[in-house]
């Protein structure tokens, strides 16, 4: 992520500072979003999420549906402190054991600051993997602090385990030590308006194990060679949209995987209903492995005018080495 550097006067009232252009100066709060990003840049970077402006707002009726809906994307770290994936609050709420998202306390704690602590609202626009989404972040109006934001405020790394004030809010495991990859994907469709009006996600786990067999001379054992064995493909989907009838967003799987490695297509489709190609067609392209199709393309009908529908099919093939050991 990188900012070119120039200057801002202080922020005013429904200004719009779009941070491709800009470093700032001013307003405490402005300070603290820059302090975060700055800070965490390289886990945002490694995400493929940027933020790309923000904007002080007035909304005095802002509430916590405005944090925690259909549209709301949380961070949650699956396999280290690197980097994160983007989940759908409708996933991490439902899911909370496994992505350990403490549901419970982020609301309790938006309902607290919305009715105690008297706040400058601020509305970020964010890029991910090139899709666009929106989160409003509350920031203390006397001292400019962090108060709470979807992205901003759920970012950590292992210092902030160890000793900082922040929490662990939300936090994915790659589970055992037979998990080999942990992978999940958020892919979005939007409006005329620039809106997310539906999307589709999906999350697979590949478990296996190694095979121990002894390497020999002409009369001892000298080392340990190992072969992998695939045990079996976890793989989840699930979706939402603005209008089931006129929006169609799901992941199909196809697994072909064998003893030795994981191998399967993933077809995701998230656009108008009317488009769908039938019978999971593109599941039947020729294609090599660990190779990506991307079908999607910009509607011209006169309803959905200027969209891109999301049309993409991965062929995933997993297939771990491990060098031989000798003693």
């Amino acid at each position: 992520m990188y900012l070119i550097c120039a200057c801002l006067v202080a922020c005013a009232l429904d200004d719009d500072y779009d941070l491709s252009g800009y470093d700032y100066v001013g307003g405490n709060w402005t300070n603290e979003i820059m302090h975060l990003v700055g800070k965490y840049n390289d886990v945002l970077d490694k995400s493929d999420v940027e933020l790309l402006s923000f904007k002080k707002v007035s909304n005095k009726a802002l509430d916590i549906t405005f944090f925690f809906n259909e549209m709301t994307v949380i961070p949650v770290y699956l396999g280290g402190l690197d980097r994160f994936e983007l989940f759908p609050y409708s996933v991490a709420e439902k899911d909370t054991f496994s992505l350990h998202f403490r549901v419970d306390y982020l609301k309790d704690r938006v309902d607290s600051i919305l009715d105690n602590t008297e706040c400058d609202i601020v509305k970020l626009e964010w890029s991910h993997k090139g899709d666009k989404f929106n989160t409003f972040a509350l920031f203390n109006a006397n001292t400019g602090e962090l108060e709470y934001d979807n992205i901003l405020f759920n970012l950590f790394r292992m210092e902030t385990i160890n000793g900082e004030k922040k929490k662990l809010l939300t936090r994915g495991e790659g589970g055992n030590g037979n998990n080999v990859n942990d992978h999940y994907e958020l892919t979005c469709f939007y409006n005329r308006n620039d809106e997310i009006a539906a999307y589709a996600w999906s999350r697979w786990i590949e478990i296996g194990h190694w095979n121990e067999s002894n390497i020999y001379d002409s009369t001892n054992v000298i080392g340990k060679r190992y072969t992998y064995v695939h045990d079996r493909l976890d793989q989840n989907s699930g979706s939402w949209s603005l209008d089931n009838n006129m929006l169609s967003a799901f992941t199909v799987f196809r697994d072909s995987s064998n003893t030795s490695c994981a191998k399967f297509k993933k077809y995701t489709y998230v656009g108008p209903k009317a488009f769908v190609p039938s019978n999971n067609a593109p599941l039947n392209e020729n294609m090599l492995p660990n190779t990506t199709l991307d079908l999607s393309y910009t509607a011209l009908d006169d309803r959905w005018f200027g969209c891109i529908v999301k049309v993409k099919v991965d062929y995933i093939q997993i297939m771990p080495t491990k060098p031989d050991y000798y003693y």
